[in-house]
């Protein structure tokens, strides 16, 4: 084989080694971490006495940690193709939790969260379903983000439930400039408008 025939195969071999860099970096899966501390408004007032917060939602094992991921949402391309997932190191269903706990201690009540009935009486409010799908789509010029929170509870008073309850938000937003924030601000903005429904209706009901 000549000198001119070898140059030219390598520069074969290095442009095929090129494409097949560049095509399987496209079809990589990428991980976008998302962890929020919720920020409690505190613009509900009126609450008195204990109030207990029982975490029964049993979707996903408890327990948060930096070794752990919760799978919150996809990535997606302008064509609607799956290139990676929205993680986080904090469960969805214990940050809803939380939430309801700051708010509503904001609001006036001794509230404590636990993962089962401790007496038959008393206030009390059990989480009994919590989803969060938390979406975006970057492209070269944007980046789209959804999000949406369903939470279903139940209210009880004196040993017997008051009210089944079903709250959802559901919001969406465009960035084009701090592209990496805009998941997360929705997913914080989510939560707040999702708890501010449930709090006035607890105040209501259990006072």
């Amino acid at each position: 084989m000549g000198h001119t025939m070898k140059r030219s195969y390598r520069k074969i071999v290095i442009f095929l080694m090129g494409l097949l860099f560049i095509f399987t970096a496209g079809c990589a899966q990428v991980a976008h971490k998302v962890d929020v501390m919720y920020s409690p408004l505190a613009s509900n007032h009126g609450g008195t006495g204990h109030l207990e917060i029982i975490n029964r939602d049993t979707t996903q094992a408890n327990g948060s940690s930096p070794s752990i991921r919760w799978l919150l949402g996809q990535i997606k391309n302008t064509e609607g193709v799956a290139t990676g997932e929205i993680i986080s190191t904090i469960r969805p269903q214990d940050i809803l939790a939380d939430a309801l706990k700051q708010e509503l201690s904001a609001a006036g009540y001794q509230a404590s969260i636990s993962k089962e009935i401790n007496n038959n009486t008393g206030k009390r409010v059990v989480l009994t379903d919590i989803s969060v799908q938390l979406d975006e789509t970057p492209s070269l010029t944007k980046l789209e983000s959804t999000c949406t929170i369903l939470l279903k509870l139940e209210l009880w008073k004196s040993g017997a439930v008051v009210k089944h309850s079903e709250y959802r938000s559901e919001l969406s937003d465009i960035a084009v400039i701090d592209r990496d924030q805009l998941p997360g601000n929705l997913y914080q903005k989510a939560i707040q408008e999702t708890i501010q429904q449930a709090v006035p209706d607890i105040i209501r009901l259990l006072n």
